[in-house]
């Protein structure tokens, strides 16, 4: 299940993470927590919510530890999360002695597509009105629930029936000596050969697959793939950048205050760093992405995490 806020971010409780309506590459993951309570909290969206009833549902209920830390550290997460993605509205407030409430424009979308605004049911601020799991069927997180969009199956429209027409041939005259010819000459005629059949359908087989393979060659040749620029390699850091840029001071200014920013150790782990900077159709400037993958040999990573901002 997806919900639009705002009608800016998109929230996909199954991945657990927070998009861009009209750009969903741009994406920030939540933690399992965080989703959950970002889940109660659209669920009772313009309703006051305890702490204690969050740290039930959230945490309880799901087998974990609860704590008021846990609680507070959820909220500054979505919160941050929100406001990276340019969101400058504060929609989780806090309700002092009481708990959080979140103050938003919420509504249900099912699937990737674009949609109109009519098209999209307004989410109910009850929970029975929510289409969400229920907290029985949200126990095992790995399990789909009752509750999940169901998968739409596309049917052709296009029926092919093969239709048996018997035609009774009507009774020749006796002395019909041109038809009586005619028959015997499609009787002497040998009927066509089976191996021909075989060689018709090969030949489509085979000129079905030539057209496959040219199409994936020419996806392969000819599709823009993004090139890695080597920038610089900071002790045990090997920093590079995505896309068209060009190695120049100001862009190693750049990366190097992001890395500074994010507290990137690169004296005793062994990493590699990539920096992306994109400008968008959207209301933002200008946004950049880093990541930083823990390198264990030459082709696999342990670790990676992405830290995007939004100028």
């Amino acid at each position: 299940m997806k919900y639009l806020i705002n009608l800016s971010i998109i929230f996909d409780a199954n991945k657990k993470c927070l998009s861009f309506y009209d750009d969903e590459k741009i994406f920030i993951d939540l933690t399992n927590p965080a989703a959950r309570l970002l889940i109660e909290l659209i669920k009772n969206n313009g309703t006051e919510i305890s702490r204690d009833n969050l740290l039930t549902r959230v945490w309880t209920d799901y087998g974990f530890a609860d704590s008021n830390a846990s609680l507070n550290n959820c909220i500054s997460e979505l919160r941050k999360a929100f406001s990276s993605l340019g969101m400058a509205k504060k929609i989780i407030l806090t309700i002092p002695k009481v708990g959080f409430m979140m103050n938003a424009e919420v509504q249900a979308v099912d699937g990737f597509a674009q949609f109109a605004e009519e098209d999209i049911p307004t989410l109910a601020k009850s929970a029975e009105e929510a289409l969400l799991p229920s907290e029985a069927d949200s126990v095992t997180e790995e399990k789909p629930t009752a509750n999940e969009p169901a998968v739409d199956k596309v049917e052709s429209d296009n029926h092919f029936v093969n239709a048996v027409i018997e035609e009774k041939a009507a009774p020749e005259p006796p002395l019909a000596l041109p038809q009586q010819c005619h028959a015997q000459q499609q009787d002497n005629n040998p009927p066509l050969p089976k191996n021909s059949k075989k060689q018709n359908v090969r030949a489509l087989i085979l000129l079905l697959a030539a057209a496959i393979g040219t199409a994936a060659v020419s996806t392969f040749v000819f599709y823009p793939k993004p090139a890695a620029v080597f920038l610089y390699q900071e002790n045990q850091c090997v920093v590079s950048t995505l896309g068209d840029a060009e190695r120049s001071v100001g862009l190693m200014q750049r990366v190097k205050a992001q890395i500074a920013e994010q507290n990137v150790d690169c004296k005793t782990v062994r990493r590699d760093i990539s920096y992306v900077e994109q400008k968008y159709k959207s209301k933002l400037n200008n946004i950049t992405l880093l990541s930083v993958c823990d390198v264990i040999d030459n082709d696999h990573y342990s670790h990676c995490q992405n830290f995007k901002k939004i100028e």
